[in-house]
């Protein structure tokens, strides 16, 4: 099958439309003259939760589409979003070339044998046709073509990334570091031979590899590496963060069993300059300033939102 594609990737049309004539209680978003009405909020719905129930391996059935309906309202806020920016490049004067969408459908067209057997995939895919595999396929790329617009429009300051770092030192942080090797055993009784054959000379990492419970550490001697609070338990991260290094400990209980641990190396908590971490810090600040763009965009004049207008409705 093949369709006239120059008529759908106008982007009057890769934009909801502009509808005359239309029922006005059917109407679910207005984006200035353009509208989504209900019955096209629930095709690009079901686009939506067929993919998410794949994603999670859910099967499409009566049990689970009361749990799947429970996201008419977060897609129905990502749609306002969407439909913000698409205004935003039509104002832009943004276009996708027929050329693309075709190559983009004829690709995928290729991955099966017959025309049958690709829609049987779309309507397994949520699709009601082509054409809205189509219209998506340009609203995509108008997304992209917006989203770098706005990226590359940042001006982003020094004075802008100081203030960032001066407000989220916590996040750059980094934590105070033990590392340890440990030898684990079922019972405190082997824990206490293993430790002689220990103060009488034996290599640590040779009894851990042959001795501990541990599978993960014991190949490699035991060496759990360096890790910071809370990532072990209380009695186990008691010893490697303040017995004297390199001395063999006492058994340690844990629910595990009972630990030979050896500190090796602790680290205090560190703040990196920011001369270290611009990268980060640029990043962190640009996806702020973005996200803030992009609300303004979606809380812009003209746009109309009527969400009590999905909730009955089901995607069977």
């Amino acid at each position: 099958m093949r369709l006239l594609l120059i008529p759908i990737l106008t982007l009057s049309l890769a934009l909801a439309s502009a509808q005359e004539g239309v029922d006005e209680s059917a109407v679910v978003l207005r984006v200035g003259e353009a509208v989504i009405t209900r019955a096209e909020f629930d095709q690009r719905f079901t686009v939506f939760v067929t993919n998410v129930a794949a994603q999670q391996g859910l099967p499409l059935n009566a049990e689970t589409m009361p749990l799947l309906n429970t996201l008419r309202p977060i897609y129905l806020d990502q749609l306002v979003t969407e439909q913000a920016l698409l205004r935003e490049a039509q104002r832009r004067r943004f276009t996708v070339p027929a050329e693309y969408v075709e190559g983009q459908l004829a690709g995928i067209r290729a991955n099966f044998a017959s025309d049958e057997a690709y829609q049987e995939a779309l309507a397994r895919a949520g699709f009601a046709n082509e054409a809205l595999l189509a219209t998506l396929i340009s609203e995509a790329s108008l997304l992209d073509q917006v989203i770098t617009a706005l990226q590359n429009e940042l001006d982003i300051k020094g004075h802008h990334l100081q203030l960032w770092y001066d407000n989220n030192r916590a996040q750059l942080e980094q934590p105070a570091q033990a590392c340890a090797r440990h030898i684990l055993v079922a019972d405190e009784g082997t824990a206490h031979v293993l430790k002689a054959e220990l103060q009488a000379g034996a290599d640590f990492a040779a009894l851990a590899q042959a001795n501990s419970l541990d599978g993960g550490s014991a190949p490699q001697g035991g060496d759990l590496g360096c890790f910071p609070r809370g990532a072990m338990v209380a009695p186990f991260e008691e010893v490697a963060f303040n017995a004297p290094l390199d001395v063999v400990s006492a058994p340690v209980r844990s629910q595990f069993g009972y630990h030979l641990i050896l500190p090796y190396n602790r680290t205090p908590a560190y703040l990196p300059p920011l001369s270290e971490v611009e990268a980060r810090v640029r990043a962190a600040v640009e996806q702020e300033v973005l996200a803030a763009l992009i609300r303004a965009y979606r809380e812009g004049p003209g746009i109309e939102v009527f969400a009590e207008r999905i909730a009955e409705e089901k995607v069977e």
